[in-house]
């Protein structure tokens, strides 16, 4: 049987991992599906490209956004002779919730765990290093998730919602709520790693004082699900990555890689970094504005 570790007072603490793109739904595929559902009942087609320009941030948000993008706006005012203001948000998103929550109840390859996921999570519980999750699902809808994911295997040991907190992504505020429930303080930031998937997960983890590692072929930044992926060969799949390595990179990755299932070593690399006393602080760009 082999030896288990625990977390030294120079390791790495926690490890505070996204949901969907990163843990689950590899695409991810389930947001996309519901936000396209929820205007094309409003006689708007949205483009995949405009619906992924956001991604990562509290959904109301999402939606805000959304619908400040030109190509939205001209749509919407060819449509209903107007442009969109904040009673269409507060509409567009009342419409959203229901959908996103019947997409995550009912379709299990939502809630299925990326490859390799599984196994980070049972590698980093033996090192003694806590899993937190932040998302910017609400409450109910990862109720909804959490319990399907479960079902696979995935099984946190903190999750907070962009419901949780004053504000979401890119924020830290979520961060800084799984430390306080994992047992930790905001001064101990510095030696929790944050992973995901977009520029707002990255930006999250940076403005919280943590290291950041982004993934690429699992998440938005490549927007195909397992299958898809698989099917094309291994130079196109280079080739439709290297602009969501640079994009993550931009927006201040310490590290990039494919998927969760190549973050093992990345935490061996970030806890050596942290063992001779290095931080990331002082290293990311400004936050948008939320």
């Amino acid at each position: 049987m082999a030896k288990m570790t625990t977390t030294r007072t120079s390791d790495a603490l926690a490890v505070i991992m996204d949901w969907s793109g990163t843990s689950v739904d590899f695409g991810p595929l389930a947001p996309v599906a519901a936000m396209s559902d929820v205007f094309r009942g409003r006689g708007i087609e949205v483009t995949t490209e405009d619906l992924r320009v956001d991604m990562g941030l509290k959904k109301m948000e999402h939606v805000r956004r959304l619908l400040r993008a030109e190509a939205v706006r001209k749509l919407w005012r060819c449509r209903y002779g107007r442009l969109p203001g904040e009673e269409d948000v507060n509409k567009i998103y009342g419409l959203l919730k229901p959908a996103l929550i019947r997409r995550l109840r009912d379709d299990p390859a939502f809630s299925e765990p990326v490859p390799g996921v599984l196994s980070f999570v049972r590698v980093m519980r033996r090192r003694g290093v806590k899993v937190g999750t932040t998302t910017g699902y609400t409450g109910p809808m990862m109720k909804v998730l959490a319990r399907r994911a479960a079902q696979w295997g995935f099984k946190p040991d903190c999750i907070v919602s962009s419901s949780d907190v004053p504000a979401g992504r890119p924020w830290p505020f979520m961060c800084h709520l799984n430390a306080f429930r994992l047992g930790f303080d905001i001064g101990q930031m510095s030696r929790m790693i944050k992973i995901g998937d977009t520029v707002a997960d990255i930006e999250e983890g940076g403005h919280a004082g943590m290291w950041t590692i982004g993934v690429v072929r699992s998440g938005n930044c490549l927007g195909l699900s397992l299958r898809d992926a698989m099917r094309l060969g291994e130079s196109v799949l280079n080739g439709k990555s290297r602009a969501g390595r640079a994009r993550l990179r931009d927006a201040g990755a310490d590290y990039v890689i494919d998927g969760v299932w190549d973050a093992e070593p990345v935490i061996d690399a970030i806890t050596e970094r942290i063992r001779k006393g290095e931080k990331p602080q002082g290293r990311r760009p400004a936050a948008r504005a939320a």
